[in-house]
């Protein structure tokens, strides 16, 4: 059960006043001091992605960079809408 299941429950038994509201504070600081302790634990090896040491002092080359496309579709707007519609406004009256 993860430590957000945990609190939620610990919330619900606190509305259902199962526990008190001393005993809320620190069973949810218990499990907020878990969760955090758990979360300072290191990655394990297998889950970091190894990179080479000669990567650092490479220059990017083809094979190390993906270039997905060089055509520009910029538009370019010379008028604003609102001045479009002053003209249409001024030349309709």
């Amino acid at each position: 059960m993860s430590w957000q299941e945990r609190l939620r429950e610990l919330g619900e038994r606190l509305t259902a006043r199962e526990i008190t509201t001393n005993e809320y504070r620190t069973m949810s600081e218990e499990i907020l001091a878990e969760a955090d302790a758990e979360a300072d634990t290191p990655p394990s090896e297998k889950s970091k992605v190894h990179i080479p040491v000669s990567a650092a002092w490479e220059a990017p080359s083809g094979e190390m960079t993906q270039i997905v496309g060089t055509q520009d579709k910029t538009t370019v707007v010379n008028a604003s809408i609102a001045e479009k519609l002053e003209e249409d406004d001024s030349s309709a009256t």
